[in-house]
């Protein structure tokens, strides 16, 4: 009979001990934030509609939505905290309300090149730094990085599942589309077998001499295959990735992990983004991991029939924002983390014939808390929204600059969060403006 999955990482835990750790890294990070959690807006955002404001002619912007009918429905560029911000408070409440309570927190990049206007190349250009799938996210690295000196559950956790683990798999962690972790952890909650099977899941549950068995098998076949296939480089790091996941597993079945990553998850659906924000912060708090990455399901803003729904996205993607800033600041972590607001790539300047807008590949991001220059806005657009070049180090646009790009970008969170970028992005220099002096 076959274990349950359940049941197979219960055993697989207790052959961790035998075998010890898996590897790791070769280096502790350096100084920097010790926490990093990414919010992405999974599809493309209209920056128009608050980072990057424009003037009206120039651009269709959000004031294109606007009803004459309805004196609240009004677009205004205020600066709030020495950040110019296209607002509505009727339509977009949340971003004004983003901006005034953590503007001095707030680094704005505007102009970031990202290469490509297809979602998925964009994707592993904003997240990797590189145009190769196979590369780990800055936030995996990130993740990988901080706990190389501890013993972590897990490096990071990708509610977003969006992520690029590279060769980090065995260091990072998924909930799945449906919350399918839950039913990897909790005893007490399994997946509904199909209509009219005749049986419930799971269909078998392994006696202690059963799991005794598969933790001798495992410990067996492990050995076997360093001998037989041991040797070379990548089949060592393989053989080491899955000692490491069976003793990752032993800490993530402690019932305090369980409880944390679990209790409010509901089996068969993905959590919003409101409820990603505050699993983000119990995380952390609870020392579970490094970094988290959170997306609703997407592309919920690639509004290419309808760039009104725009208005929609910002206000409900500031709200989760505000709720995650506020729970880390009640968790008094807001100081030591790093939190990053972006999307994969924005929208064109002007409406199509359906009153929507098509990809763009210039871009922003929002850099908010430990280590950041707040209250200011680097990088810039052109009129059309065309990236201009910049100096790296000021962020200054400069007629002698370069374009910021998405490696610059990824190369200088990572330096932020006092890793090193060269072994990841080797001869790419960083974009380091947005870091406090």
């Amino acid at each position: 009979m076959k274990p349950s999955r359940r049941s197979f990482l219960i055993s697989s835990a207790a052959a961790a001990g035998a075998f010890g750790l898996g590897a790791r890294v070769g280096r502790a990070a350096g100084r920097g934030p010790r926490n990093l959690v990414v919010m992405v807006a999974d599809g493309g955002w209209d920056v128009t509609f608050a980072m990057d404001p424009k003037d009206r002619g120039a651009v269709d912007g959000p004031w294109a939505d606007e009803n004459p009918d309805n004196p609240d429905d009004v677009e205004a560029v205020r600066t709030i905290h020495g950040i110019p911000v296209q607002t509505n408070d009727h339509k977009r409440r949340s971003v004004t309300a983003f901006f005034e309570e953590w503007g001095p927190q707030v680094c704005v990049i505007n102009g970031i090149w990202t290469g490509s206007i297809v979602h998925q190349p964009s994707r592993i250009r904003m997240l990797t730094g590189t145009t190769r799938a196979s590369s780990p996210d800055f936030a995996t690295i990130v993740g990988v990085e901080k706990g190389v000196s501890e013993d972590l559950p897990l490096a990071s956790v990708d509610f977003s599942g969006l992520g690029y683990a590279g060769p980090f798999g065995a260091k990072t962690g998924r909930i799945g589309h449906s919350s399918q972790l839950k039913a990897l952890l909790d005893p007490a909650t399994t997946f509904r077998a199909p209509d009219g099977a005749g049986y419930a899941l799971p269909t078998f549950e392994p006696s202690a001499t059963e799991s005794d068995a598969v933790s001798a098998f495992l410990q067996t076949r492990v050995a076997a295959l360093r001998e037989q296939q041991g040797g070379y480089r990548r089949n060592e790091h393989l053989l080491d990735d899955m000692v490491e996941s069976y003793a990752r597993r032993a800490r993530l079945l402690d019932p305090s992990t369980v409880d944390v990553l679990t209790r409010q998850l509901s089996l068969g659906s993905k959590p919003s983004l409101a409820l990603q924000a505050d699993l983000a912060v119990d995380l952390i708090s609870a020392g579970l991991c490094h970094t988290v990455t959170l997306a609703e399901d997407g592309p919920l803003w690639d509004t290419h029939d309808a760039n009104v729904l725009q208005h929609e996205r910002y206000q409900l993607f500031f709200t989760a924002a505000n709720r995650l800033l506020d729970g880390l600041r009640r968790g008094d972590l807001l100081q030591d983390t790093l939190v990053v607001l972006m999307s994969e790539m924005t929208r064109t300047p002007r409406l199509n014939s359906k009153r929507g807008k098509d990809h763009w590949s210039h871009t922003s991001m929002l850099l908010v808390g430990a280590g950041v220059t707040g209250g200011t806005v680097l990088g810039a657009t052109t009129d059309g929204v065309e990236s201009l070049p910049v100096d790296l180090v000021s962020g200054r646009p400069t007629d002698a600059g370069v374009l910021n790009k998405y490696d610059t970008m990824v190369a200088g969170i990572l330096a932020h969060m006092g890793v090193d970028p060269e072994p990841y992005l080797p001869g790419v220099p960083p974009f380091t403006a947005a870091t406090r002096s």
